[in-house]
């Protein structure tokens, strides 16, 4: 529910003072940045909710459509002024006003956006952005210039008389970034491809179209591209996240995949604290384990050097095994912590390790800003985010009806939908999901039984070792040796 904000201008924050204590709470509970250091007062907190960097952070975590609706309020109410809930809902292509009116109180639970003025009801109420928003959201929100918001009598008009090199600059401004840079006339013989260009941008500026920024850089003015837009601020724009078709994988293939994967995790782990309890692995200065060890693992275990480095670092994290010190100096040995537990059991103790540690494994053989190769097991690869992206990675998948397996990148498709203005780099998804089916918690693809429990917030090691031993076959206490 939106906090019940006073009108007022977006020049100061001072609206907050009027918020109900469950309004406050609510703020605090959106912008969880806000909470450290503690505000002294509730002017300081309103304060710090208008600065550039708290707004950044506040936009980080916004979905694609509010911070569309978002984009439109900044980008409208410097070019038009027209930021009811109706001139938002037409310029985003969000049909639904009800929903763009639903955003906008979400945005201003979050003092992202206040009413500009006392109106009659919620649908005539103009919004604008506080103090802060507009930095935040980047020089050109919605892919518009805000500066220069030169008028044209009839931009529609004047498109419809450019030539073909016009009409390819003006399309490449149109939608954003509406800034494009252009060498000076130097009088120098060049290229054909680069005399059209300059004739297109020559009539282009002529036409009143665009105009120089600087020396070498033409803009197109917010207020023409609105116009050539069709009035819209955005594209495409998909008020619900997508969900791609996906395969449809037969249960016991799913069954078989995460088991065989769950089971081999686990002989993994215990076949290399046997290795290195008959010949403890020595440790770098760091701590880390070299790449001859991981190799000499690696043949010991046959398996690649990657998965190698995943069992290690999910035998560390388990406690399997543990740095010492001798008088030769560091080694990693064994421990004793598998001894008294079933495959279940220590499955899921590894299992649980891995979604709660906020090392990224796959910066394991990257190069670090230094260049220094980063090793298995050492120091410092831990990320704040990584923890979290594993739990969005298997909530998209979740979010697929069961056994049906995404491809990646439609995957990556919903988690961009769910921060566009964050999304997480090709490469960490695919980490998260590798690791996910070495561990079985996905299996050919689907979510599998242990990956469903890890997603309850309430998981604890014995009910994912529950979920494993449902999926597991029943062991056999007999077998038949024939004579060939």
């Amino acid at each position: 529910m939106a906090p019940t904000v006073v009108p007022m201008t977006s020049s100061t924050a001072t609206h907050v003072l009027e918020w109900s204590d469950a309004d406050l709470t609510t703020l605090l509970t959106l912008r969880p940045d806000l909470r450290a250091p503690v505000p002294g007062t509730i002017t300081a907190l309103a304060a710090r909710a208008s600065t550039v960097r708290s707004s950044r952070l506040a936009v980080l975590g916004l979905t694609a459509p509010s911070l569309a609706v978002l984009e439109a309020v900044c980008a409208l109410g410097s070019l038009t002024g027209a930021t009811r809930v109706a001139d938002l809902a037409e310029a985003t292509g969000l049909e639904d006003r009800a929903f763009v009116g639903e955003l906008l109180a979400d945005l201003a639970a979050r003092a992202l956006v206040v009413p500009t003025e006392a109106a009659a009801s919620a649908a005539t109420t103009q919004w604008e952005v506080v103090p802060g928003v507009t930095d935040a959201l980047g020089q050109f929100p919605a892919g518009l210039a805000l500066t220069g918001s030169t008028t044209h009598p009839d931009p529609e008009a004047a498109r419809q008389g450019l030539g073909a090199a016009a009409q390819r600059i003006l399309d490449a401004l149109l939608w954003g970034p509406p800034v494009g840079t252009f060498p000076v006339d130097t009088g120098s013989p060049t290229s054909t491809e680069v005399l059209t260009l300059t004739s297109g941008l020559n009539e282009l500026l002529d036409a009143g179209l665009l105009r120089r920024s600087a020396a070498e850089q033409v803009v197109l003015p917010g207020a023409l591209a609105l116009v050539l837009r069709g009035g819209l601020t955005h594209r495409g724009l998909a008020a619900k996240p997508p969900l791609a078709d996906a395969p449809v994988i037969a249960a016991d293939v799913v069954e078989a995949e995460a088991a065989r994967a769950a089971l081999d995790s686990v002989r993994h782990v215990i076949e290399l604290a046997d290795l290195w309890g008959k010949d403890p692995a020595g440790a770098l200065r760091s701590g880390a384990v070299g790449v001859r060890e991981i190799r000499r693992a690696s043949s010991a275990l046959g398996t690649p050097e990657a998965e190698t480095t995943f069992a290690v670092e999910l035998a560390a994290l388990g406690g399997d095994i543990a740095p010492l010190q001798d008088a030769d100096g560091g080694l990693w040995a064994p421990t004793d912590a598998h001894l008294d537990e079933d495959v279940s059991a220590h499955w899921a103790r590894l299992a649980l390790a891995w979604w709660r540690s906020q090392r990224v494994f796959a910066l394991i053989g990257t190069r670090s800003d230094d260049g220094a190769l980063r090793s298995s097991l050492e120091p410092g690869l831990e990320r704040g985010w990584a923890v979290r992206l594993r739990h969005r990675v298997l909530s998209a998948v979740a979010a697929w009806p069961a056994l049906h397996a995404p491809r990646t990148a439609d995957i990556a498709a919903r988690l961009a939908w769910d921060t566009p203005a964050s999304p997480p780099p090709d490469w960490a998804v695919d980490a998260v999901l590798r690791e996910a089916h070495v561990l079985g918690v996905l299996g050919a693809g689907a979510l599998t039984s242990p990956g469903l429990a890890l997603l309850d917030p309430e998981v604890t090691a014995h009910s994912l070792a529950s979920a494993l031993t449902r999926q597991l076959p029943p062991a056999e206490e007999q077998m038949v040796v024939q004579a060939d």
